[in-house]
């Protein structure tokens, strides 16, 4: 895949980043612990090329097909955690990029400063596409909330570093990889929506 991408600068404006910034950043905000950025069945946690993240899923879909011959038993799940309502001005974001599809998923992550840490993490993709497609396939949104020296690196060339209250936009079956900080915590939202709406 070739890499396109777009730039979103000042994605809100100032009294709106610094209240989201304040709530993400707060004591009461809370958090899990992963030991790996990356996180499915079979992936070796101790890879000497990833790192421990803390993450906060704030809304995630799945499941949207039909079997072959007969309706499936469920068309949609949908899970949600309560700041995806409570973030404030959360839903801003992607509307002031200018994004029209309906939201797939979406999650916080904090990288801290590590000893060691390699160059970048393992590349992978948001969305498999050898699941489930929408009309238009998925496009990722990645929100920086801080300015960090946390690159996002692309597989097929180019990183781009961490500007607060910027969003960096690609396609979602990219290879792309996080980095950690070396100064301070390098916080984003990462968001994945179906290119059109998803009927439910």
């Amino acid at each position: 895949l070739l890499l396109i991408m777009k730039i979103h600068n000042n994605v809100l404006t100032k009294e709106k980043h610094e209240r989201l910034v304040k709530y993400i950043t707060s004591n009461g905000f809370q958090w899990s612990y992963n030991n790996a950025t990356l996180q499915f069945e079979g992936y070796e946690t101790n890879n000497k090329n990833d790192t421990p993240q803390m993450v906060r899923s704030l809304m995630e879909r799945s499941h949207i097909e039909d079997w072959p011959d007969e309706p499936s038993l469920w068309t949609s799940r949908h899970f949600y955690h309560k700041y995806f309502w409570q973030i404030p001005y959360l839903h801003d974001i992607l509307k002031n990029c200018g994004a029209t599809g309906d939201y797939w998923r979406i999650k916080c992550n904090l990288l801290q400063p590590y000893p060691n840490a390699p160059e970048h993490h393992p590349y992978h993709v948001d969305v498999d596409n050898t699941s489930w497609q929408p009309p238009g396939g998925f496009t990722s949104y990645i929100y920086y909330i801080n300015d960090s020296d946390g690159y996002t690196w692309f597989e097929n060339g180019g990183k781009i570093e961490p500007v607060a209250n910027t969003c960096v936009e690609f396609n979602s079956y990219v290879k792309h990889a996080s980095s950690n900080p070396t100064n301070k915590p390098r916080y984003v939202i990462n968001f994945v929506i179906a290119n059109g709406k998803l009927r439910i």
